[in-house]
């Protein structure tokens, strides 16, 4: 699972998502819809078959309009190296929808389909290996013919790393109603008032407002499964108490967790059974489209729960 484990893929829907920061290259293929990506100093809008590349530790995220489904891979550290890349590289990659037809555009939608049909293969030597070598190439590809410079503010990689970290244990730690600032600088051997600086300076937020965001989407996420009770997902996404869960809930999406709740079952965010995934499979199709279709319904059906 090695392999596997240097380019993580996942399918992505929800309305909106707090920035993130990875040390991976970032790489957005919109199935359906439309779905923004923002970028500290860019935003880039892409439709059906349109991709969007995030350079390595560049502060960004994903806003999925509804009904929108797009495939998101991250391609580590390992697998740039073996492409090629150095520590300063960036890529300028935006093609914004099926009008582009480029060769070269095209020839990413192809590496791109591809890697995820030899990720969803048995995960025998021979798939793991493809993997890798997909990954390799379209890092390549990218690097060679949309080779470009990383917009943003000039901070060390270390610093953004260090950040990377922090968000993170953010992610995996936001249940934990006692997750401070105070707790994750302690943990990172650094300062308060130097981890406050880091999020005001690269992300442009606080602490204590980008934690509350991101429990909020967690929260989301799980709202339409009836369920969960509304004083489960306070406590299942780490507030204190089922009144200030709804009073944060309601200031980030004006409405309450029950009233939004029945705006998202009437609009079927999650009706993952109509994903169209042709307008990726077509562009690289070794396997009878209903046997690839099949394999990548399986795990979506997964990753939906």
């Amino acid at each position: 699972m090695e392999n596997k484990k240097a380019v993580l893929l996942e399918f992505i829907n929800r309305q909106e998502q707090n920035y993130q920061l990875k040390d991976a290259l970032t790489v957005i293929f919109c199935l359906t819809g439309k779905i923004t990506v923002e970028t500290i100093t860019d935003r880039f809008a892409i439709q059906a078959e349109g991709v969007v590349a995030v350079n390595p530790l560049q502060p960004y995220r994903s806003i999925c309009g509804i009904g929108s489904y797009a495939i998101c891979l991250q391609i580590g550290a390992k697998i740039l190296k073996k492409a090629d890349w150095g520590s300063k590289d960036a890529v300028s990659c935006h093609i914004p929808d099926a009008t582009d037809q480029a060769e070269q555009s095209n020839e990413v939608r192809r590496h791109i389909s591809k890697l995820v049909q030899d990720y969803f293969r048995n995960e025998d030597n021979h798939s793991l290996e493809a993997v890798t070598q997909d990954a390799v190439g379209l890092a390549h590809h990218l690097l060679h013919s949309y080779a470009g410079k990383q917009a943003g503010l000039d901070t060390k990689m270390e610093t953004k790393r260090l950040l990377a970290r922090v968000l993170d244990t953010i992610h995996r730690d936001y249940a934990n109603p006692e997750l401070t600032i105070q707790s994750v600088a302690e943990a990172e051997y650094i300062s308060v008032s130097h981890l406050s600086r880091l999020f005001q300076t690269i992300l442009h937020s606080t602490f204590t407002s980008y934690l509350t965001s991101v429990r909020l989407e967690y929260a989301l996420a799980k709202l339409q499964d009836k369920r969960n009770s509304i004083t489960f997902l306070a406590e299942e996404s780490g507030f204190k108490n089922v009144n200030s869960f709804i009073a944060y809930f309601h200031r980030q999406f004006g409405a309450t967790p029950g009233q939004y709740r029945k705006k998202l079952q009437g609009a079927s965010l999650n009706d993952i059974d109509n994903i169209d995934l042709q307008p990726l499979l077509q562009y690289y199709t070794p396997l009878p489209t209903t046997e690839c279709t099949e394999s990548i319904q399986a795990v979506v059906d997964v990753t939906k729960t």
